[in-house]
């Protein structure tokens, strides 16, 4: 969180209820030089801070075992092919010098 501030205070002790709990991936951060296996935890649509005792609940939990976990990532590229969309092209436009 920035400036060392969390989206969602924890104290030992807290009942915690996550809304989505990613378990077991390797969560990839670069803005924190982060590359571990670890798991995530997401409430009120915001990723926030594991709980401090280690204990937690959450109402859906994602096994993502052998998968790349990258919090906060929004992948904005996107595809444009003739009659898929309004802006689409033709490939030939596109691809031919």
């Amino acid at each position: 969180m920035a400036g060392g501030e969390q989206a969602w205070p924890h104290e030992k002790g807290d009942s915690m209820k996550y809304d989505v709990w990613i378990r077991g991936g390797t969560v990839l951060d670069p803005g924190r030089s982060l590359e571990r296996e670890g798991d995530v935890f997401v409430h009120r649509g915001m990723v926030v801070d594991p709980p401090v005792d280690g204990s937690a609940e959450a109402e859906e939990v994602i096994d993502a075992t052998g998968c790349l976990v990258l919090p906060g990532l929004i992948d904005f590229h996107t595809h444009l092919y003739f009659g898929g969309t309004e802006i689409g092209i033709e490939p030939d436009a596109g691809l031919l010098p």
